[in-house]
Parts: structure tokens; sequence; C-alpha cells
């Protein structure tokens, strides 16, 4: 999930990760460990590009 949020902002992975780290963006842990950013947090920010 960290490429695809990472494709729509023009960022690396890591930076993504980096941001949710930060607290900047948040994130849900899956059970398997990965992380999922709920869309509605990046929604209004694609609106306005």
């Amino acid at each position: 999930m960290n490429r695809q949020v990472a494709a729509l902002f023009g960022v690396g992975a890591s930076t993504v990760a980096r941001w949710g780290s930060q607290g900047l963006i948040t994130y849900l842990h899956t059970p398997g460990g990965a992380r999922r950013y709920p869309a509605e947090q990046f929604r209004h920010l694609l609106d306005d590009a």
C-alpha cells in the first residue's frame, strides 16, 4: 500500500512510511502487519489538485 500512496503523490514508498511513523498520516495495521491508509484522508488532497 505504501507504493500506491507514494505513486499518488510522486514520492518514494519510504517517504510514505516515514510520514506514517511521524504521525503525519494515519494508518491501520492488518493482521499480517502491513500498513493500510484510509482513502478518505487523501481524497480531499487529490480533489484539490
